[in-house]
């Protein structure tokens, strides 16, 4: 929104957590998965030793209570959630030491993809937020195009200052048998494609022919070929197809059966493929200078007829968020002046009130610069509230300009009148609110992080408001009543 200052959805809390996710190879067991995260554990016992505890698991989880984390759950998946001491008593913060574990993780053999977050993952599955901040959502209908502009926007990523862990969401293909039918052959034999596909799939993965029933008690009868008659593409090729008139014949008298990579699971999105490629970022830059980086270059991604990319995750909920506040702000300082007109029973006194409000914007994007804050949704909210705040000391100046005005006062004598004994409650009124803020602004402890730009935001705005109330807006004032005298004569 403002250029020079970065902007974020919500800056990332200190939880005092971190997560590190992996995915081996596909077709990797439960053993490779179990040593890898064995070197995890020993990652976090050498190289975290502001670790409290930490919990691991590999493979899939059983009960009630599994995938709190909200990651899939395979025999080449592992999990580990370990708890840092609070902020207060160590020197680094969660980002850094989060950047120490993925160094090290990064040297792990054999690991396909690992991810390593500093959220908290349960307040992620409550509050429904994408496990990664940054996610680019690749739509179409063909993998064979969609998977080269996945990697390229994965090599986008990687080369992108201040992003960490890219991964991509389609999984890497299995082999497995297409059985393609020669429908001409399989018409000419009277064979039905249903009956095709049911006797594959009754013969190689099974169903339940029946139930058994005893003592009350009713059981599947499961049925499938043994597992000696289902190993290899001559058995397939060998099973029998009853046609139409009951005659059993070879199946491959009219398929063609081939060795293939097929996809492991398929997302989509309004009924279109879908392929994400996610990342998180390092807490060196903000989301939105990131993103500013990564617009640039997708725009001369070259990009098939029916391939479309969308931002998804923080950067998606950022935008959308922003619009929300930015019509809010647009609509209350309306309402601000609608009612200080009805008030003033004048358009133009409030019009010259609401000059206080770009400059105390003004103070808003000074403080952030100062404190290297980012202008994010809790900044935000504390410049809706600016609104009707700064505004006060302007209307406390104006009112008793005009009541000195009506008492007969010239224009110059009732501005000085009006600074000399408004000083006080302009002061007392901005002081108040700013010395309220600051413990807010300077909190350091935990959840500080989300808060604290709210109350900087408040405190930059009204202190530049309060100087511009006792300056800008006399100048303002005076040259307004000229020009309407000016005109009267």
């Amino acid at each position: 929104m403002i250029p020079i200052i970065g902007t974020e959805f919500f800056p990332e809390e200190d939880t005092g957590s971190i997560i590190t996710q992996i995915d081996m190879p596909v077709g990797s067991n439960v053993d490779a998965t179990n040593e890898a995260v064995s070197k995890i554990e020993d990652i976090f016992d050498k190289s975290v030793p502001e670790k409290v505890i930490y919990l691991s698991r590999s493979g899939q989880s059983s009960g009630r209570f599994g995938g709190v984390s909200g990651q899939k759950e395979t025999a080449a998946t592992g999990f580990l959630w370990g708890m840092i001491v609070d902020k207060n008593k160590r020197s680094k913060g969660i980002k850094e030491i989060a950047e120490v574990v993925r160094k090290e993780v990064g040297k792990i053999p054999g690991i396909y993809k690992f991810n390593v977050s500093s959220s908290d993952p349960m307040q992620q599955r409550m509050t429904g937020g994408s496990a990664k901040p940054i996610t680019i959502e690749i739509m179409g209908l063909d993998f064979d195009k969609m998977d080269p502009v996945s990697e390229q926007i994965r090599e986008i990523l990687e080369n992108t200052k201040g992003v960490r862990d890219v991964s991509v969401s389609r999984e890497k293909s299995k082999p497995e048998y297409s059985v393609k039918i020669d429908r001409v052959k399989a018409a000419a034999l009277s064979i039905p494609i249903q009956a095709i596909a049911d006797t594959i799939n009754t013969s190689f993965a099974g169903k339940a022919a029946t139930i058994y029933r005893e003592a009350g008690h009713e059981y599947d009868i499961f049925i499938r070929l043994k597992e000696g008659d289902r190993k290899n593409i001559q058995d397939l090729e060998g099973i029998e197809v009853r046609n139409i008139s009951g005659t059993k014949i070879p199946l491959k008298n009219f398929v063609k059966i081939e060795k293939t990579l097929g996809a492991v699971a398929i997302e989509r999105k309004d009924q279109t493929r879908l392929v994400k490629v996610e990342a998180n970022t390092s807490g060196e830059r903000s989301i939105g200078k990131i993103t500013a980086d990564i617009k640039a270059k997708l725009t001369k991604l070259p990009l098939a007829k029916d391939v479309t990319i969308e931002f998804g995750g923080s950067i998606k909920e950022q935008r959308d968020a922003f619009a929300d506040l930015m019509l809010a702000f647009l609509l209350g300082m309306l309402l601000t002046y609608m009612v200080m007109a009805a008030q003033f029973e004048s358009f133009k006194d409030p019009f010259i009130i609401m000059f206080s409000v770009p400059f105390g914007v003004v103070g808003v994007i000074w403080s952030l610069l100062i404190t290297g804050q980012t202008l994010n949704i809790a900044s935000f909210i504390g410049l809706i509230m600016l609104v009707g705040i700064v505004v006060n000391n302007a209307i406390v100046f104006i009112d008793y300009t005009i009541q000195q005005k009506n008492q007969g006062v010239k224009i110059y004598d009732a501005i000085i009148e009006s600074g000399r004994v408004r000083l006080r409650p302009i002061l007392m009124t901005s002081l108040t609110t700013i010395f309220g803020m600051l413990p807010l602004a300077l909190s350091r402890g935990k959840g500080s992080e989300t808060w604290s730009s709210l109350g900087i935001t408040v405190i930059g705005g009204l202190t530049v408001s309060m100087f511009i109330t006792l300056i800008i807006i006399p100048v303002v004032y005076s040259l307004f009543e000229e020009r309407n005298a000016n005109t009267r004569e």
